[in-house]
């Protein structure tokens, strides 16, 4: 992804350029690319980034997308800690809002999941939620963007593009597990993968984290969850497993953590899993 200046209007862009050679070796290359054309035209929400233009040369196309100036909450995510560890970091007025705080928290989770609800009325699945696709718009407030639809999909279509797919950690137990080779899940598996980054963003730890790649996908394979707060163990454990007990994103939306929380400073202790109550992020899970 480059940075452009439009000349004549002094506006900066971001381009995502798709080499054509490398589109043609992949595996549905190109079914793949005109997919996600397809859906980024088909999402218009504030959270969702917009393809403004595609555009076409001998070797390559040229996706045309607004600049997000903030970064990525695991940009955020690596600031926070080194705020943590260096408190003077504090008086760079510039990244007041990249700093993790229970107001930041609450504010992206809940445009995030008014995102989700738009994708789940479009009837589309990003498979992909993580915390490198969710940016930041600008360094002013906290205005998040979702995303990368590299991997994205309509849930109600015959045969998925790419079964089984996403990022080792965030990937939802009924895609992961998933045996049969045409098998179906739905939009439901997004709000997994939003668990999983609700997790990271409280305790800046990922919720499966394995020495390498393969033990990461083992713990992802095997979701097990050990909260030791017990208000959140003796929850049904099938709400984070069974995609039909899952809570879906208008459920979220309602809950009092993202309606009802009101101490912007509060911060999260080192262990919040036996600090505080985050019954919320069990539900979301």
């Amino acid at each position: 992804v480059y940075l452009v200046k439009q000349q004549f209007s002094n506006r900066f862009f971001a381009v995502k350029i798709f080499i054509k050679q490398k589109i043609q070796e992949e595996d549905q290359g190109y079914e793949a690319f005109y997919n996600e054309i397809l859906l980024m035209k088909t999402c218009k929400q504030k959270n969702i980034i917009q393809l403004l233009e595609v555009w076409e040369s001998n070797s390559s196309y040229y996706f045309v997308l607004p600049q997000c100036q903030g970064g990525s909450l695991l940009d955020c995510i690596q600031y926070t800690k080194k705020i943590e560890k260096n408190f003077s970091y504090k008086n760079e007025k510039t990244h007041q809002n990249q700093i993790i705080t229970q107001k930041f928290i609450k504010q992206s989770m809940k445009q995030m999941l008014e995102a989700l609800c738009h994708l789940k009325k479009q009837g589309i699945m990003h498979r992909d939620i993580k915390p490198d696709n969710i940016l930041l718009q600008n360094q002013n407030d906290i205005n998040i963007c979702i995303i990368d639809f590299g991997l994205s999909t309509f849930q109600n279509i015959d045969k998925f593009l790419y079964q089984k797919c996403g990022t080792p950690g965030y990937v939802a137990p009924e895609i992961i597990n998933m045996k049969e080779k045409d098998g179906k899940y739905t939009t439901q598996c997004d709000l997994f993968s939003l668990g999983c980054l609700l997790y990271f963003l409280l305790t800046k730890k990922p919720l499966f984290q394995g020495k390498n790649t393969k033990e990461t996908v083992d713990l992802n394979k095997k979701c097990d969850v050990n909260f030791f707060q017990p208000e959140i163990r003796n929850q049904d454990p099938l709400g984070i497993i069974d995609p039909n007990k899952r809570i879906t994103p208008e459920e979220a939306l309602n809950h009092e953590y993202i309606q009802g929380f009101q101490d912007d400073d509060f911060q999260v202790p080192d262990d919040p899993l036996t600090k505080i109550n985050l019954t919320c992020r069990d539900q979301i899970l």
